[in-house]
């Protein structure tokens, strides 16, 4: 893990190599109360600096395994209230309940199940404090803004430190995949009017769990991460035209392009997210389209069409 220093009270926790697939970047807060957000760089390296650090409070961004599985070592290994979005409950307490509102079928409920247990150490737990959004935590000089950006699951939630303009925006994809929304409780339109929102705030260093850290050009981050959204609709759409089935276009990639060269299990997960972000993007262009609902598509598609030509 390392471990880098944003200001003299903040750090940022980025696993190291082939970890990052099965853990996330966090946030550590050094004020009156010490508080971690999503810190679960690996079972090893989660378990080393929750002994170190020693948090008063622990916050959990969304449920997927990968941002969760370190909530059972905060039981183990601190007294921190552990902190967990209103309205997951049931993903947190029940393995079972996270598989069959996510996988497609009985078969890749049975290999999620297996993944988060044996590979990412996920434990169901029912120990732990809701919040909600808007709410805020007063660490003494540093004020800390939860607030709630649906789309990536139902709860997500991002963090915003006014006083310093960081924002850990954590899964909202602003990295090189783009947004990612390849479970059955995932949101296309919620995705956006996140990310618009998110847009809108004063930033000056924007923190990510898989896309490291950003310092410029962050309102062209969210822009492209639009484009990103925008462009697989529209590879869709031509495909259709061309009577492409959408078992031809799943098998091309709607997010995930190179299936055929990967491993199992990943390879099976990657078939099954692009199925279902097919399927959103299907649902919301049986009555309409994604410029349609959001015509600021339209001209930030226009803007970057003109600055590549």
């Amino acid at each position: 893990m390392r471990r880098i220093r944003i200001t003299p009270n903040i750090e940022y926790l980025e696993p190291e190599g082939k970890r990052k697939l099965y853990a996330c970047s966090g946030l550590a807060v050094s004020g009156r109360v010490k508080v971690v957000i999503d810190g679960n760089p690996g079972k090893n390296q989660t378990r080393d600096f929750l002994l170190e650090f020693d948090p008063d409070i622990a916050l959990v961004s969304h449920y997927h395994p990968d941002h969760s599985a370190w909530c059972s070592q905060v039981l183990e290994h601190t007294k921190a209230e552990l902190m967990i979005p209103n309205g997951e409950e049931l993903y947190f307490k029940s393995l079972d309940h996270l598989v069959s509102h996510t996988a497609t079928d009985k078969a890749m409920e049975n290999l999620m199940r297996d993944f988060a247990r044996n590979f990412l150490s996920y434990r169901e737990i029912e120990t732990f404090i809701t919040y909600d959004s808007p709410c805020s935590f007063i660490l003494g000089d540093i004020s800390l803004e939860c607030i709630r950006t649906p789309g990536h699951s139902p709860g997500h939630t991002s963090f915003y430190l006014p006083g310093q303009k960081i924002l850990f925006a954590s899964d909202m994809g602003v990295d090189r995949l783009g947004p990612w929304y390849g479970w059955r409780d995932c949101s296309i339109e919620a995705t956006i009017e996140s990310i618009l929102m998110l847009k809108s705030l004063e930033v000056k260093i924007l923190l990510t769990s898989h896309g490291g850290i950003v310092t410029r050009d962050i309102d062209q981050c969210w822009d492209r991460a639009l484009l990103h959204i925008l462009e697989r609709e529209q590879r869709i759409v031509l495909a259709l035209e061309k009577g492409k089935t959408r078992e031809e276009i799943i098998e091309e990639g709607v997010c995930y392009p190179k299936k055929g060269k990967v491993k199992e299990p990943v390879k099976s997960f990657f078939i099954m997210w692009d199925s279902v972000m097919f399927d959103l993007h299907a649902k919301i262009l049986e009555t309409t389209s994604l410029s349609t609902l959001f015509p600021c598509l339209r001209t930030i598609a226009s803007t970057y069409s003109g600055l590549n030509a």
